[in-house]
């Protein structure tokens, strides 16, 4: 009965899809500035950590304000206000990127839902069956049928499906 039941996609073929949506030079651009932000901001809180360890060591209080202490605090304050505008941009065009990914993708998507529709439609029909076997089994004084025959596809999974198949 479910001999052929659906074709095969190949397994790589989304990825490739996906990795064949190039990224802007504007979104490698503002995520290189991201890691270079990132980067320094490490760098400049290593320097705090060293310079502070260093004051420890030769004896002066860590409370004093240094003008390099501070002039580091400006520079990684600064550094921090930069990721999160640069964050924000980058998440923005990541979600173009994602948008034309999904825009890919979409005909794949499609088919592979209404082979899915298509199975659980099947699956139904079989499932139903074995339920009614399985009640007049129980009448006759058998056992009840196993719980994996009950509904495994909830009405919103379904619903979800039937949208990406275009079956509404």
């Amino acid at each position: 009965m479910f001999d052929n039941m659906h074709t095969e996609l190949p397994v790589s073929s989304a990825a490739a899809i996906a990795a064949g949506v190039c990224k802007s030079a504007k979104l490698q651009a503002g995520e290189n500035q991201l890691r270079t932000a990132r980067s320094d901001r490490d760098d400049i809180q290593k320097q705090i950590r060293e310079y502070i360890q260093h004051q420890r060591a030769i004896g002066h209080s860590t409370g004093v304000a240094d003008r390099q202490l501070t002039a580091l605090e400006q520079r990684r304050l600064a550094t921090e206000a930069t990721i999160r505008r640069l964050h924000g941009e980058v998440r923005a065009m990541r979600a173009e990127r994602a948008d034309l990914v999904v825009e890919a993708l979409t005909p794949m998507r499609t088919a592979a839902a209404k082979e899915a529709v298509e199975a659980l439609v099947k699956y139904k029909a079989a499932v139903g069956s074995l339920l009614e076997i399985a009640d007049q089994v129980l009448r006759a004084g058998g056992e009840q049928a196993p719980f994996f025959l009950r509904d495994l596809v909830d009405g919103e999974t379904e619903a979800r499906l039937r949208r990406w198949a275009g079956l509404r």
